[in-house]
């Protein structure tokens, strides 16, 4: 429903740590806010762990693609990649699907509060045991994907 109430999250991973959780305050997303996250909330932890090979990949959203967020981008990364460049993110694809899956039991959240408490208590026990296992999923999807010549695979 277009009404519902509804939290906006950010997270990121690498190889072995899920950043965040962070919740917009705002009821929408917009480039200037998305942008105001990336300075003060996810550059600063995502930077102390960055090493040279380090890709920084976002998926299609609008905001994403905002002119000041791509400009603080190509002047605060070594390399990005985003519209349409990036197909399947391991984010999407797998992480937001396990949180889900250990979020969305029942009894379900109660109300919005404690739906950010829960996302918040998994964001902070993914490990990378669980992260590599992520990411063997989505190396066996790309791999069907790369057999069947491009083929959906989602339900594979």
């Amino acid at each position: 429903m277009q009404d519902s109430p509804k939290l906006d999250v950010v997270c990121a991973t690498r190889s072995v740590k899920v950043y965040g959780s962070f919740f917009f305050a705002e009821p929408t997303v917009t480039g200037i806010s998305y942008l105001d996250m990336l300075e003060n909330y996810l550059m600063p932890q995502l930077q102390q762990d960055m090493d040279r090979d380090v890709i920084f990949q976002q998926d299609e959203a609008p905001l994403h693609f905002h002119c000041k967020v791509t400009s603080y981008l190509n002047c605060t990364v070594v390399a990005w990649i985003g519209q349409h460049d990036c197909l399947l993110t391991p984010l999407d694809f797998s992480v937001w699907g396990y949180i889900k899956d250990q979020v969305f039991v029942l009894p379900l959240p109660a109300s919005l509060e404690e739906l950010q408490a829960w996302i918040t208590a998994v964001v902070e026990t993914t490990d990378a045991n669980v992260i590599h296992r992520i990411r063997d999923k989505i190396a066996y999807r790309c791999d069907i994907c790369r057999v069947t010549r491009g083929n959906h695979i989602e339900h594979l």
